[in-house]
């Protein structure tokens, strides 16, 4: 499932929704962030700190107290590309001396994801909580699991396995034999066990035919990120070389915020998509401390349903099989959420 892929190729000119009235915390942390010593306001500017960034990108604002005292301390902004740099430099430093994951060809790997919409929005019945995932603080009255995907893919890229519990019921496992010629998830394995530089990663991955070719930014943001999404179980090494790689992309901006649905702190890495290229905002979901990948959110800047009204309970394949189509309803939040990525050795197997 590549969300961020499909998003990108659906049109819109319609104007984005206010996220502040979404996430009300995070005009408080910039109101205090410009706010000077003794209340004065000022004006607050920052710069690109990474090199081969070619504009200025969001800032964060990092706020803090003295140990021991409840008065904050100076505001501190960073760009966005120096936050990532950090990120980048304290993985390392958490991972250092752990090897590279491997993946063996007759070994599967399983990739998890839960799809998470608004209830009430007509996009098909929640699913049962048999094959619901555990979701720890969602609030099932205003938000509900609609999709449950358990993934397992074999090294060698000749099958894949899966359950997809979708339309309000739960399936049980199949197998499916990929066309000859698809690219065997040991190849991602075998290049991120492999040192790279970030300002060269994305080269070498269109060399390795494990990316497409770019011509613009928001391209180069969404090739940077698939060995991410796509159920990598990638060593600290590598994923400090994609942070790295993706700090110097221009228009990629990330924030600190209390996700309303998740009931937690997260970080958000997100790029700045103009308006007229896609129905929905996606960002990239962090958990704060570990930067674990935690999924995608998508932030929809208008109603989309199907032609003649929306999409709904109801809608099947000529074969009777359920099918899950995305229902956007402006200003409201859809999540991917993914699990972390487990090496087994036969498909249904969990570890």
């Amino acid at each position: 499932m590549d969300e961020m892929t499909t998003l990108s190729t659906m049109r819109d000119d319609a104007p984005r929704p206010d996220r502040a009235r979404l996430t009300p915390g995070r005009q408080r942390l910039l109101d205090a962030a410009a706010a000077g010593p003794g209340g004065g306001r000022r004006v607050l500017t920052w710069k690109v700190l990474a090199p081969g960034a070619a504009a200025a990108v969001a800032a964060v604002a990092v706020l803090g107290t003295q140990a021991g005292s409840d008065t904050p301390r100076e505001p501190r902004l960073e760009s966005a590309a120096a936050v990532l740099d950090r990120m980048a430099d304290q993985i390392e430093e958490a991972g250092r001396g752990q090897a590279a994951p491997t993946l063996r060809p007759d070994q599967w790997a399983l990739r998890e994801t839960v799809d998470i919409a608004p209830a009430g929005v007509p996009q098909g019945p929640a699913l049962p909580a048999a094959c619901a995932a555990h979701v720890p603080g969602l609030d099932s009255s205003t938000y509900v699991q609609m999709r449950h995907d358990e993934v397992w893919h074999k090294g060698d890229g000749t099958r894949n396995a899966a359950k997809v519990h979708l339309g309000g019921t739960c399936d049980t496992l199949h197998v499916v034999d990929l066309p000859s010629g698809s690219k065997p998830l040991t190849a991602y394995y075998a290049f991120a066990a492999k040192p790279h530089k970030p300002q060269s990663l994305l080269a070498d991955l269109q060399r390795a035919g494990l990316a497409g070719q770019t011509s613009k930014p928001a391209d180069e943001y969404r090739e940077l990120l698939q060995p991410l999404l796509i159920g990598l179980k990638a060593s600290p090494s590598f994923t400090a070389t994609v942070y790295r790689a993706l700090a110097r992309v221009e228009g990629v901006r990330v924030a600190d915020e209390r996700d309303p649905v998740l009931g937690k702190e997260v970080r958000v890495v997100s790029f700045a998509t103009p308006k007229r290229a896609v129905v929905a905002d996606e960002d990239l979901l962090l958990d704060p401390v570990t930067y674990r990948l935690l999924g995608t959110r998508a932030i929809a800047r208008k109603s989309v349903g199907a032609e003649g009204g929306a999409l709904g309970s109801g809608t099947t394949t000529k074969d009777g099989d359920p099918v899950y189509l995305r229902v956007f309803q402006e200003g409201a939040m859809y999540y991917v959420l993914k699990g972390d990525v487990q090496i087994v050795d036969r498909p249904g197997q969990r570890r």
